[in-house]
């Protein structure tokens, strides 16, 4: 009962407060979104068709970049937005996309995960409808404002906005990926006496507190959820996460550039934020993949009016869904069948055949005798790197070139390199599948690796 009367003492006073405070408008969008969300299909359609033209011609209009490339109009909005040329991490490092005086907007960069680091600027309002976006993911997974929640994140400077943010809505940080054994085992215990609702964090780090609760039989630590974001969620780390905590996993899809592209809902379908966003699957040459396809994720935010983002090219790879697909939680948003990841986290074989990071996931989730691995792409093959574990012995490689051989490529040439650490991307994040030109963009020592 106590718990309830501050989830409503959060959603009807602390955060109207905070956005007059703060001069943000996260409750109201948030209010706004679970509307959108029982709300028919196709009139969710017509909003993001309205968005989708009214932003290209705002673009067209207030931005010089865009009014520069006599872009011609058509009647039909989905071949007006095709007569925009894609937007590259590179274009957007070097155009003035900004249709606003920048003093009053607020700054947002990427990770750089891709090879190359891409800065934004939004308006509060806009970043506003990021939490609200968040938020509503996390609602699908339980949550509501006032619960309990341990967060793993990437910032150990909290400001003072965000500390108080993390007193008043009972959030409790911990930083994601400097973290020892030790820590966590602190942690794990400091949970066991005081249990948090949920836990928010990166895939890869939530599953690091998984596998260290595993290996040291650490028992009775438990949420009514997690939810992941940031990095790729494995279906192994899902596993493990869900039967190590006795929780259920909800995945979200979105990056530092203020595009909340998808997130998953209790059946396990990621939805696609629509009206927010309008996500086109692409292939090699720009045309729109068929069903069940991979493609190059290209993303139009339909409400981004300080600086538009029309088709925006993430250096992702996904797989379309059919557009008739509904899914049975009853959300009328569209659908993404499967996020695959980086482009750069797919590698190429001498025989031509490409190889996506899951195919090897699939493979090392059944060899717990390697703490991590990493697999890089070399002209003639590939090399894994890996670090040992318990229960480690001789015939461990073979049967892991065993299982390559089975399941991706028969004639590949696999080499291993033993290591005792595997470096993480400038992001803090672990990469384990490597194209050869992002080996060169990350790795230091690539002629003793093989690049």
């Amino acid at each position: 009962m106590i718990k309830m009367i501050y989830n409503i003492f959060t959603e009807q006073v602390i955060l109207p407060l905070s956005d007059i405070v703060l001069k943000t408008t996260l409750w109201k969008t948030f209010k706004q979104w679970k509307i959108l969300e029982k709300k028919e299909a196709k009139d969710l359609k017509k909003l993001e068709n309205d968005g989708l033209e009214k932003i290209l011609n705002y673009a067209l209009k207030e931005v010089s970049y865009y009014n520069n490339l006599n872009i011609s109009h058509a009647s039909d909005v989905k071949k007006f937005l095709a007569n925009f040329p894609i937007l590259t991490k590179e274009i957007l490092k070097k155009e003035n996309l900004l249709a606003v005086e920048s003093s009053n907007l607020v700054k947002r960069s990427s990770s750089g995960s891709s090879g190359v680091q891409s800065t934004v600027y939004m308006s509060k309002k806009e970043v506003s409808a990021i939490a609200a976006i968040q938020a509503l993911w996390w609602s699908w997974a339980g949550y509501r404002f006032g619960n309990t929640v341990l967060q793993a994140g990437i910032n150990p400077q909290r400001g003072v906005v965000k500390r108080l943010k993390d007193i008043v809505l009972r959030f409790k940080y911990v930083n994601a990926f400097s973290l020892s054994d030790k820590d966590i085992l602190n942690l794990l215990e400091e949970l066991k006496k005081s249990p948090r609702d949920h836990l928010i964090g990166y895939a890869s780090s939530i599953y690091s507190m998984a596998l260290v609760a595993q290996k040291y039989g650490v028992e009775g630590v438990k949420f009514h959820s997690v939810m992941s974001l940031g990095d790729k969620m494995f279906s192994h780390y899902k596993k493990v996460i869900e039967a190590q905590f006795s929780t259920k996993v909800f995945d979200t899809y979105g990056c530092s550039e203020g595009l909340m592209m998808a997130g998953e809902c209790e059946a396990g379908k990621y939805h696609i934020m629509s009206p927010h966003v309008y996500i086109e699957i692409l292939d090699d040459d720009n045309k729109e993949v068929k069903v069940g396809e991979i493609g190059h994720v290209v993303v139009t935010r339909l409400d981004a009016y300080a600086m538009p983002l029309i088709r925006y090219k993430l250096g992702d790879l996904a797989v379309k869904a059919d557009p008739k697909t509904k899914c049975s939680c009853g959300r009328p948003f569209p659908l993404l069948e499967k996020v695959i990841g980086r482009e750069t986290d797919v590698i190429y074989l001498p025989s031509g055949k490409y190889v996506t990071v899951h195919s090897f996931t699939g493979i090392f989730e059944y060899f717990s005798e390697i703490k991590q691995f990493q697999v890089i792409e070399l002209e003639d093959g590939i090399i894994v790197r890996y670090i040992k574990d318990s229960g480690f012995n001789k015939l461990t490689l073979d049967n892991v070139r065993q299982k390559i051989h089975e399941q991706i490529d028969n004639k590949l040439k696999v080499l291993f390199k033993i290591e005792t650490y595997i470096e993480p991307t400038a992001s803090g994040k672990p990469c384990m599948v490597m194209s050869k030109e992002k080996a060169k963009i990350y790795l230091k020592d690539t002629k003793n690796i093989g690049v």
